[in-house]
């Protein structure tokens, strides 16, 4: 065989090895990291790739883990903790007749993609009260002191920060 053949031969399986690595490095792997599942034991919703870092990281935290306030980011190092809200839980707002509805006022905001009561007390976070409305709605209330109940949808319950002692 001749020596040039083998040579060309050796550099070819070279820069096919070289271009597999990095290929599978910088291609497959970070495809693979933004693709998972989510993951119960880390509590982590979704993931992405750390191109700085080359490393696959939590990008959401599962529902009461996180950061609330950030759209449930995990903490500085990406672990997801569980969410501990600042200070004292909210307290159901009675109205005339005990009227379970949206609380009277004008909402501050109403956070998208929370599942649960305690998804909106967290992302309240704070804030002087929210309503619930049992399924996915939520509205955060910065207004104070918070309105009654309204009987605008029977389906929503009125949450309020007790008062300071």
């Amino acid at each position: 065989m001749n020596p040039a053949a083998i040579i060309l031969i050796i550099l070819l399986l070279v820069g096919l090895g070289v271009g597999g690595y990095f290929g599978y490095k910088k291609l497959w792997v970070p495809r693979q990291c933004n693709n998972q599942a989510e993951d119960t034991t880390l509590h982590v919703k979704t993931f992405m790739w750390d191109s700085k870092n080359s490393n696959c990281v939590a990008n959401v935290c599962s529902d009461g883990y996180g950061n609330a306030l950030k759209g449930g980011k995990p903490d500085a190092s990406g672990v997801c903790k569980r969410y501990q809200a600042a200070g004292p839980t909210y307290t159901e707002l009675q109205g005339p007749e005990s009227i379970s509805g949206k609380c009277g006022g004008t909402a501050a905001s109403s956070p998208t993609g929370i599942l649960t009561q305690l998804g909106c007390e967290q992302a309240c976070n704070g804030c002087t009260g929210y309503d619930w409305n049992g399924l996915s709605g939520c509205d955060t209330f910065t207004t104070s002191p918070l309105g009654a109940p309204t009987a605008a949808d029977p389906a929503y319950k009125c949450y309020q920060k007790p008062a300071s002692k």
